[in-house]
């Protein structure tokens, strides 16, 4: 069966298709030539979007037990490929592979078991966020940079509340430096609900 490229009116690319991707789709080799992306786990199943569509979508059993853990099979960001038509004989349709990861978000499962637990894939940037209405854990972020980082993901901190604490500028300067990255601060909206403006 001949892969079929998802052209631009079927608004993949709002969902991050590109050249990356496309390249990845070519080299596959499978019967199940429709791209789309999960958007929602639910339970064991999924929710993907097609680009046209959202729909309820479950893993076939061949990829459910080709998968040596649970890290292998499909989670929020994946690509995957479904059979075509889409939908025709069942309100849930079958996941028949997954297009090859770009980068991952894991982390360590807790209760200390040695297996990672995959959070999300195919991720451009990591927002780590900090308020900065209390002094900021600077070794706490640090781990934060490293996982994002250990997964191929860039990192960009984000802190909050710059404007509610005496010396928070000061606090900016130090994660900055202390981390070597690009640091966002954002003010805090004030909002006085007690008076209006008046004209």
């Amino acid at each position: 069966m001949t892969m079929r490229q998802p052209s631009a009116d079927e608004n993949l690319a709002a969902l991050g298709w590109g050249d990356w991707q496309r390249q990845a789709l070519n080299e596959s080799n499978s019967g199940a030539n429709v791209p789309a992306r999960v958007v929602r786990q639910a339970g064991a199943g999924v929710w993907i979007d097609t680009g046209n569509e959202r729909i309820a979508a479950t893993v076939a059993g061949r990829l459910r037990r080709a998968a040596a853990s649970a890290a292998e099979l499909p989670v929020v960001g994946d690509w995957v490929l479904i059979p075509e038509p889409v939908g025709t004989n069942s309100d849930v349709v079958m996941i028949q592979r997954l297009i090859p990861r770009r980068t991952v978000l894991m982390r360590r499962r807790a209760g200390g078991k040695a297996e990672a637990q995959l959070l999300g894939a195919n991720i451009d940037i990591a927002l780590i966020v900090w308020a900065l209405d209390r002094e900021p854990n600077t070794a706490l972020l640090e781990r934060a940079v490293v996982v994002a980082r250990a997964g191929g993901i860039e990192p960009v901190i984000l802190l909050t509340k710059a404007d509610l604490r005496e010396g928070s500028s000061k606090d900016v300067q130090v994660v900055r430096t202390r981390l070597a990255l690009e640091v966002l601060p954002v003010e805090h909206a004030h909002v006085d609900r007690g008076t209006s403006a008046r004209s």
